[in-house]
Formats: structure tokens, sequence, C-alpha cells
């Protein structure tokens, strides 16, 4: 059995980019459930509600290959990957204060 393009983009590509729009589609919704668009960054869930969705958005945009490919895409996982580690500090803060706010956690 050989392991041709057809099936690594299926098994592959295809799950990966599905699945990086998924984690920016929750990054969105985060986003309009603390009102990040109407609210100034006065607290945590703020900060955090951003982290969350530019982390997805990364991880969507690495995972597309006409957007982004070789170390290039790697660089842009990279930045999600901080992203989502920022946001995770951040709503560590937030659980420890007992200020979960609208944090999807």
């Amino acid at each position: 059995w050989a392991w041709d393009a057809d099936w690594h983009s299926r098994l592959i590509e295809w799950p990966m980019t599905i699945g990086g729009f998924l984690f920016f589609g929750g990054g969105v919704c985060e986003l309009v459930v603390n009102r990040v668009f109407t609210r100034r960054p006065m607290a945590y869930v703020w900060w955090a509600a951003v982290f969350n969705c530019c982390g997805g958005l990364a991880f969507w945009l690495s995972a597309c290959p006409s957007a982004f490919s070789g170390e290039s895409a790697t660089a842009v996982e990279a930045s999600g990957v901080i992203a989502y580690l920022i946001g995770a500090i951040l709503t560590l803060l937030m659980w420890r204060g007992e200020q979960f706010g609208g944090a999807m956690i």
C-alpha cells in the first residue's frame, strides 16, 4: 500500500485546515461573548479572548498551504503557540483570583 498525495490531502491537510478554522471560529465567539469590539481592554478576560483568537487564526493560516508554506508556516504556527500560551497564563491568573469573566474555560 503506497501513501499517495490524495491520501495525504484527505488525512492530514484537510483535517488540519478544518480544525484550525474551528479554533479560529471559537476565538471569534469568545471575542463576541466578551464584547471585545465594544469595550476597552480593562480586564484579563479581554486580553485572554484576543490572544485565543489570534492563536486560532495563526493555527488556521499555518495549516492552509496556499497561505504559508515551509519555514514561514512554522513561524506562524509558533506565533499561534505563543498566543495560546499567553491566553492560558491570563486564564490561570483569572482562575486564581476567582474572576472568570466571560472566558470560555
